[in-house]
């Protein structure tokens, strides 16, 4: 699964629009949805923020356990 899809589902996951999160991590909703589209990737600064949102590690919001049970 793709970082943007990792996005969309913890935000889900969480029962937050798109203007919910952009507003909670300091951007414009159409920025999340760049990102859940995979046109943009978040910096640094914003991935710690969501990370923070969706209460999960850095690590656990950027990594991809499909690729790396195949690896």
């Amino acid at each position: 699964m793709a970082l943007g899809e990792r996005i969309k589902s913890q935000r889900l996951a969480h029962g937050l629009t798109q203007q919910a999160l952009a507003r909670q991590i300091g951007v414009k909703r159409v920025t999340i949805a760049t990102y859940e589209r995979g046109q943009v990737v978040p910096s640094l600064t914003v991935v710690r923020r969501l990370a923070a949102v969706f209460a999960m590690s850095i690590e656990d919001l950027v990594e991809d356990p499909e690729r790396d049970a195949t690896d």
